[in-house]
């Protein structure tokens, strides 16, 4: 949804000049990780408080879609012809991640327990 609402916003700035394309993608992007962050603070300091914690959980993923609109669309911006290809190597590499992280962390790890 929040995705959503700042690409109307950002058509809406760009239509009107208000604002140059890439100081919008760069403020999407920083306003969309900055609520984020003070989100997962705010669920970090909420402990156990369930209300508030959802809250935060429901406003991290708002403010995700709203940095999403200044990143999803720097492929397109880079390399309108290959932005699925772009983005589907970008993906992979960062996906990729859920496979290695798991092995070295179990390759690392001893497997004696405290008793």
């Amino acid at each position: 949804m929040g995705g959503l609402i700042a690409s109307f916003i950002s058509k809406w700035l760009t239509k009107k000049s208000y604002v140059g394309v890439n100081k919008l993608r760069k403020g999407f992007t920083f306003v969309g990780a900055l609520g984020f962050s003070f989100c997962m603070l705010g669920i970090f300091l909420a402990e156990c408080n369930i209300v508030i914690n959802i809250l935060c959980f429901t406003l991290s993923l708002f403010s995700s879609g709203v940095a999403l609109a200044g990143i999803m669309i720097a492929g397109v911006d880079m390399t309108p012809m290959f932005a699925g290809t772009l983005m589907g190597v970008a993906s992979t590499i960062g996906g990729l991640s859920t496979v290695i992280i798991p092995l070295l962390t179990g390759y690392l790890t001893t497997h004696v327990s405290k008793e």
